[in-house]
């Protein structure tokens, strides 16, 4: 493979791992995995918003998904998304 083909594959590669620690991330809530989890999401969430800073300084043309992959993973981290839940009155 040549040079910018191999960057667009590592870029699209650390994408997809960010999603899917992120959703792995809610999957796993309140299981024994949570932590193994969490710090995977941690991890991918560090090489993401790398990748969004360095894709914006750099001038890539596609940093702007980048960042909606950021805000995309924060958000499955932090909203509560289930169903089953009982409001307190």
């Amino acid at each position: 493979m040549d040079y910018p083909t191999t960057l667009t594959l590592a870029w699209t590669m650390i994408h997809l791992a960010g999603l899917a620690a992120s959703w792995f991330v809610r999957l796993q809530s309140s299981s024994r995995f949570e932590g193994l989890t969490k710090a995977c999401f941690f991890f991918c969430l560090f090489g993401v918003s790398l990748t969004t800073l360095v894709g914006q300084v750099c001038c890539f043309e596609l940093w702007h998904l980048s960042a909606a992959t950021l805000v995309t993973m924060i958000l499955l981290a932090v909203v509560d998304f289930r169903l089953d839940r009982s409001y307190a009155s």
